[in-house]
């Protein structure tokens, strides 16, 4: 699972060669994918599982799979289906294995894997030894820039010699 920089956790072309691979873990991650949907349609809360348009052949595929399991065509159709998703399959998995084992937080905030994580001096060490990690729960700051200037002709101009006035009423 790790790879050779040291990131511990299941990358995304792991995840879809896995995927591609292996029948049940495809179906242990379609499975994912539709509670996450379901999830969604429930709470409206976020942008997880699958999206509207890939909605139709999910129900189809999940329909197939309750009545018998798939044969090598459907099971084709459903790795190329949760290929798209392997972002979110991964950051799922990732969130379970964080879980699983607080001590890769400090390695998943190095990876930028937990933008939240701060790393820095608000590490509190508890009696027994053993440090926790406080999560930043604050917006970032937002740096005000100044607008750039606009550059060329300025808004409502037109293409006139300089030495022309503009001209008032009717020409003749």
């Amino acid at each position: 699972m790790s790879a050779t920089n040291g990131y511990p956790f299941l990358s995304k072309r792991a995840l879809v060669d896995r995927i591609r691979a292996d029948r049940e873990y495809a179906l242990d991650a379609f499975r994912i994918l539709l509670a996450r949907t379901a999830q969604r349609t429930a709470d409206t809360q976020g942008a997880c599982g699958f999206m509207a348009s890939h909605g139709a052949t999910a129900r189809e595929l999940a329909a197939t799979l309750a009545e018998r399991p798939f044969n090598d065509a459907e099971h084709a159709k459903l790795a190329a289906l949760l290929c798209r998703y392997a972002k979110q399959l991964a950051t799922h998995f990732r969130t379970i294995e964080l879980q699983a084992r607080p001590e890769l937080l400090q390695i998943a905030s190095v990876f930028s894997a937990i933008p939240g994580i701060s790393t820095g001096s608000s590490e509190a060490e508890d009696d027994d030894g053993e440090r926790d990690v406080a999560v930043a729960t604050e917006a970032p700051t937002i740096v005000e820039a100044p607008t750039p200037r606009r550059r060329g002709r300025p808004k409502g101009s037109r293409n006139r010699p300089k030495a022309e006035p503009k001209g008032r009423g009717r020409r003749k």
